[in-house]
C-alpha cells in the first residue's frame, strides 16, 4: 500500500509538524499538508495507508457543505492531500460537542461518569444515564489543546467559567463558538444520519482572521468525530453490544484490549490491522461524500512536487491596447505553453475591445478583461493575485497606486536601448553610441534610428519606474541596421528579437528553483 508519511520543502522555510498534519507558512497562506500518521491518546502510533488523503478531501467535503453556518479557513484544495489555507490566529480552546454518553479516553465523559462523576465541564448530568445511549440534548464539552499547565501532557478540560476567567477566549468570541458548534453538530448529525451514520461526538477548531471568527482545521472527519452505524445500532445497545462504529474508535478500543490508554510504550499495529483501519477510514469518506475513493497511482511525493510546482508558479497579466497583431502576448504563450517560462499566464487585459490580443487569449483560454478606466486596473489585478504585469502595447498611463503596489514587477518593452543608469550611455556590438529614444513610441523610434544612421538598432525590457522610458534593465536586443532598411523592414526583424527577448527575459524571472 501507498503510505504517505510526510515531506519537506526547504523551499518554504521552517516546517511545522502535528500529530497528523504538516504545515508551511507563506505570506497570508498556509500550506496544510494531511500525511497518514495516525494518534491516540495524544500519541503519534504509526501510519495508515490513504488515510491523509480521507482527511483532507472529507474536510473539505463539509467546509463546503458549512459554509453558510461559518466561513472557514480553505482557499483553495490542490491535492488530494493538501490544502491551501487562509493564515488564522488559532484559538487554542477545542469545542467538542458530544450527543451521546460514551467514549473511552480520559477527556471522553462515559469513563468519568462510570466513576461517579456528574459534574463534567460545568455540565450537570443526571443520575441513571447508561454507556452509549443518547443524550437528552448535545452537550459541550470544551477542552485546551495540551496541557494547560505546561508541563506537557494530555488535553486538559475546561469550563465556560474558566475559560473566560483565564481569557483564554473572550467572552463574546467564546458564546459565538458555543451557538455556532451546537448549530455544525445538529447539521452534521442530520446529514450522516441521512447517510446510515450517527455522529455520536466531534470536535470542532476556530481561528481569527481579522478579528472574525473562522472554523479550521478539519470538521466531522473519522479523526475529530466518532461514527456509528445507524442500522445496527438499535439492536446492538439491546444485546448490550458496543455500538458497530466507524472512526478511530476502533483503533483505540484495538489499544485498549491490550492495556494501552496513552502512557508508556504503544504495542505496534499489525499489518491486518492497519489495512482494516485503512478500509474504515475510505468507506466513512464514501458513505458521507457519496463518491467513490480514487487510490493514488505512482509516487505521492512526486505527485505533491509536482502539484506544489504548480500552484506557486507567478502569475503574470498581460496588459495591451489594440494596435498590432499581438506577438509579444502570443511569444509570452508560447514560452509558457512550452514550459520555456515557468508561469501561469492569469489574464489578459486591454483598454480597446477590437485588440486583436484577445483573439489570441480567448484562443488559448485564457481569461480577458476590458478595462477602459485606469483607475480599475489595480483591483483586477489583485483579483487574479498578479506576481508581473508585462506591458505589451499598453497605452494608458499607470497609476501611481498601481505604480507602488508592482514596484519592480512591471515589465516595459522600450524601443530603444536604455542605459543601466541616467549618467551612461549603451553601445551597439560595433562599439558605436546607441540610441535611447526616450519619450519615442514605436514608429517614431525605428525612423530615427534610420535617421540618426545608426549601425544598430534596438529595443530593452525594464521595470517600469517613475521615470519615464527608465528603470532597471531586464535585457536588450540588437538588430544591425541594413543599407535599404525601411520602417517595416527594419521593425519586421526587429520584433522577431523582441518576441524572443520577452520570451528569455519572462523565463529569467520565473526560472525559480524546483522543489
Amino acid at each position: 500500500m501507498n503510505v504517505f508519511k510526510g515531506i519537506d520543502f526547504k523551499k518554504f522555510g521552517k516546517k511545522y509538524q502535528g500529530k497528523v498534519r504538516d504545515w508551511y507558512v507563506v505570506d497570508d497562506k498556509r500550506i496544510l499538508i494531511t500525511t497518514d500518521r495516525i494518534s491516540a491518546f495524544d500519541r503519534m502510533l504509526g501510519h495508515i495507508p490513504y488515510k491523509g488523503q480521507v482527511l483532507n478531501q472529507l474536510a473539505d467535503f463539509w467546509f463546503e457543505k458549512t459554509k453558510h453556518i461559518i466561513p472557514n479557513h480553505i482557499e483553495n484544495i490542490i491535492d488530494p492531500n493538501i490544502s491551501i489555507v487562509k493564515n488564522c490566529q488559532p484559538i487554542s480552546v477545542e469545542m467538542v460537542v458530544r450527543g451521546y454518553m460514551t467514549g473511552s479516553t480520559v477527556t471522553a465523559i462515559w469513563p468519568s461518569y462510570q466513576r461517579g462523576e456528574r459534574v463534567m465541564y460545568g455540565v450537570t448530568f443526571p443520575q441513571g444515564l447508561k454507556k452509549n445511549y443518547k443524550l437528552l440534548q448535545p452537550v459541550i464539552t470544551p477542552t485546551y489543546h495540551g496541557d494547560i499547565t505546561g508541563k506537557g501532557g494530555h488535553d486538559t478540560r475546561l469550563t465556560k467559567k474558566e475559560i473566560i476567567d483565564l481569557k483564554l477566549v473572550p467572552k463574546n468570541i467564546y458564546e459565538q463558538m458555543e451557538k455556532t458548534v451546537l448549530t455544525l453538530y445538529d447539521f452534521g448529525a442530520k446529514f450522516a444520519f441521512k447517510k446510515g451514520l450517527i455522529l455520536v461526538d466531534t470536535k470542532y477548531e476556530f481561528g481569527l482572521i481579522n478579528g472574525d471568527l473562522v472554523l479550521m482545521d478539519e470538521i466531522h472527519t473519522p479523526d475529530s468525530s466518532r461514527f456509528w452505524i445507524k442500522k445496527t445500532y438499535k439492536e446492538r445497545i439491546k444485546k448490550g453490544l458496543e455500538p458497530e462504529n466507524f472512526d478511530k474508535e476502533f483503533l483505540r478500543l484495538w489499544y485498549k484490549e491490550r492495556g494501552y490508554m496513552g502512557d508508556g510504550k504503544p504495542p505496534k499495529m499489525t499489518t491486518e490491522f492497519i489495512n482494516q483501519v485503512s478500509k474504515r477510514y475510505i468507506k466513512t469518506y464514501e458513505l458521507l461524500a457519496g463518491k467513490k475513493f480514487l487510490y493514488p497511482k505512482g509516487s505521492v511525493i512526486q505527485r505533491i512536487k509536482t502539484n506544489l510546482k504548480n500552484y506557486f508558479k507567478p502569475k503574470i497579466a498581460v496588459l495591451i491596447s489594440n494596435k498590432g497583431m499581438a506577438t509579444n502576448l502570443q511569444a509570452i504563450i508560447n514560452g509558457i505553453e512550452r514550459k520555456n517560462i515557468n508561469a501561469k499566464l492569469s489574464v489578459v487585459i486591454s483598454d480597446e475591445i477590437n485588440a486583436y490580443g484577445l483573439i489570441r487569449a480567448k484562443k488559448h483560454k485564457i481569461p480577458t478583461i476590458l478595462c477602459l478606466k485606469k483607475e480599475s486596473l489595480l483591483k483586477i489585478l489583485q483579483k487574479y493575485s498578479i506576481d508581473y504585469v508585462a506591458l505589451a502595447g499598453w497605452k494608458q498611463f499607470l497609476t501611481q497606486e498601481v505604480m507602488n503596489t508592482y514596484k519592480n514587477r512591471i515589465l516595459n518593452l522600450h524601443p530603444g536601448l536604455i542605459p543601466d543608469s541616467l549618467n551612461e550611455a549603451v553601445k551597439n556590438p560595433d562599439g558605436t553610441p546607441a540610441l535611447w529614444n526616450k519619450k519615442k513610441f514605436t514608429d517614431k523610434a525605428i525612423q530615427k534610428f534610420l535617421d540618426n544612421k545608426s549601425t544598430y538598432a534596438g529595443s530593452t525590457i525594464h521595470f517600469l519606474s517613475d521615470e519615464v522610458d527608465f528603470g532597471p534593465v531586464l535585457g536588450r536586443t540588437f538588430e544591425k541596421i541594413k543599407k535599404n532598411d525601411t520602417i517595416e523592414t527594419l521593425y519586421k526583424r526587429l520584433k522577431k528579437k523582441e518576441n524572443s527577448l520577452y520570451t528569455n527575459v519572462l523565463q529569467k524571472l520565473t526560472n525559480r528553483k524546483t522543489l
